[in-house]
């Protein structure tokens, strides 16, 4: 009896030595658990600093997100068969180039290009302190650049061999290089590589006789997504502002972009021809082409709006209470987003509408998204290109204004000028015509959009269509429908739910051991 009294007594001794060490080891454990989530949380805070305080941050893609699309070959038919040949020239070493972050994703799609086109594309690497290429060939640099243009090691030139056309593409926008071929949000930070469109952009850039040229009108607090800006160097455009207070539309003028404006255009009585809208209309009446997107939610814009209206082209309203309030569509059918306001369009079937519609569907069956758009009223000469379903509604500050559906969403109009000529209008009540949320996706066709406009309705040939956009951010827009939309923000939602559970679980198991 003694001995299992000692026994007993001993083993009480041990379990009550070992107490505090399974205490240390459970504070140990929990601490551990702690740290782990913590440093997670401040890696994400990291991240996130990073991306919003440096110009270009980037992440690595899959080697296989950087191969062809196919879609360039009938873009480049041509100029192949009349064996035509494009130099690229990388301004640094092999090595170097391979080396940099942006640029070796660059130097992997024109070599992609190279291999597809081995006749057609050739590759050239040049030394800027001895001005040599990488056979040892002198190089003249001075013939590529102009009036402040400059040259450096993250620089790219293509050239046409026959032809002597070159475009030079050096980035002046941010420290870490080839940010033409990305496009940056409003933070700098790349949503997505867009090389096999850029390199293709450039590429039929120099196989063209002349470029178009497109002015952007300033002074009105227009609203300008860098991301359209590139888009129209893709088209060919060269770009530049021009203020109408000061100068009429120049006389080499292709395009005229008005673009979400906040502020009004300069009128009088008389309509004078000195006077900002009578400098458009003057441009229109000459042949010109005008590019409008009007923000529906800006205060009216009456002298602009009141141009456009004569053209057939208008923001349908309704009075209500007294009060003139803007029709805004609204699809709780073919909405991607639960309060119905962005939603996907349909083809008008009026005829440039259908020629839109085909050009588009040779190369994607994807839809156009449209945000917050107004409804047009058209008129006279002015058709329907994009329309809303036929469960739309309009409704403004909750209130239900139109049921009828089938609102137009984007029109064109024709405007009679000298010679044969005409000028051409394309108007849209939506910023979504100019951002890059809804430019830069693979789930809808909205940059493809632009481009049939630019060809369809203002002539511009050789368009990189259907070239394959490489995502980085989850910000732009995904193929969504209603259903699918509630799923995506149920997983969404879901991820820091389920993180901050598991975490929770994990201390409280360990301190209860």
């Amino acid at each position: 009896m003694k001995k299992i009294l000692r026994a007993e007594s001993k083993a009480a001794k041990v379990q009550s030595e070992s107490l505090p060490v399974m205490k240390e080891e459970k504070i140990f454990s929990a601490s551990v658990a702690v740290a782990i989530i913590a440093a997670i949380l401040a890696l994400n805070v990291l991240l996130f600093i990073l991306a919003s305080t440096f110009n270009l941050y980037i992440y690595s893609p899959e080697e296989t997100d950087l191969s062809l699309t196919g879609a360039t070959d009938s873009l480049f038919s041509e100029a192949i068969e009349k064996k035509k040949t494009v130099e690229i020239f990388f301004c640094a070493s092999e090595d170097e180039v391979e080396d940099f972050d942006t640029g070796s994703y660059v130097l992997e799609t024109v070599r992609n290009f190279q291999q597809r086109y081995p006749d057609f594309i050739k590759i050239n690497f040049l030394n800027l302190i001895t001005m040599r290429d990488k056979d040892g060939n002198s190089v003249d640099l001075d013939k590529y650049t102009e009036e402040n243009e400059i040259i450096t090691r993250g620089s790219v030139i293509f050239e046409c061999v026959e032809s002597g056309k070159f475009k030079l593409v050096t980035d002046y926008t941010t420290s870490s290089g080839y940010s033409d071929f990305y496009t940056l949000n409003s933070e700098g930070s790349a949503i997505s590589y867009d090389g096999e469109e850029y390199v293709a952009a450039m590429i039929a850039w120099v196989l063209r006789d002349e470029q178009k040229k497109a002015y952007f009108t300033i002074t009105h607090s227009e609203q300008v997504d860098p991301s359209f800006a590139k888009l129209l160097t893709i088209a060919g455009y060269e770009s530049d502002t021009v203020n109408l207070r000061e100068a009429p539309v120049p006389e080499d003028a292709d395009l005229l972009i008005i673009s979400n404006p906040k502020n009004d255009f300069e009128t009088s009585v008389d309509g004078i021809a000195t006077t900002e809208i009578g400098r458009i209309k003057s441009y229109l009446e000459r042949g010109g082409n005008l590019y409008v997107c009007l923000d529906p939610y800006v205060k009216k814009l009456y002298s602009l709006e009141a141009m456009l209206a004569e053209y057939g082209l208008a923001i349908s309203e309704t009075e209500v209470d007294g009060e003139v309030i803007r029709d805004i569509v609204r699809d709780p059918v073919n909405a991607i987003t639960t309060n119905g306001y962005t939603l996907v369009a349909d083809h008008a079937d009026g005829e440039i509408a259908t020629a839109i519609k085909e050009n588009m569907d040779k190369y994607s069956d994807n839809d156009v998204i449209i945000r917050e758009a107004g409804a047009l009223a058209l008129s006279g000469a002015a058709e329907a290109i994009l329309v809303s379903s036929s469960y739309s509604t309009c409704e403004n500050g909750g209130v239900v204004t139109r049921t009828e559906g089938n609102f137009p969403l984007a029109a064109y109009s024709s405007v009679p000028a000298g010679d044969g000529k005409e000028g051409r209008i394309f108007f849209a009540s939506s910023v979504y015509m100019t951002v890059a949320s809804a430019l830069v996706t693979n789930g809808y066709a909205n940059k493809d959009f632009v481009y049939s406009v630019f060809e369809n309705v203002f002539g511009v040939t050789s368009l990189p269509y259907g070239c394959r956009s490489v995502l980085y951010e989850t910000s732009t827009l995904e193929n969504l429908t209603m259903s699918t939309a509630h799923l995506y923000t149920a997983i969404v939602l879901a991820v820091p739910a389920v993180i901050g559970i598991t975490g929770a679980v994990i201390i409280i198991r360990r301190k209860n051991r």
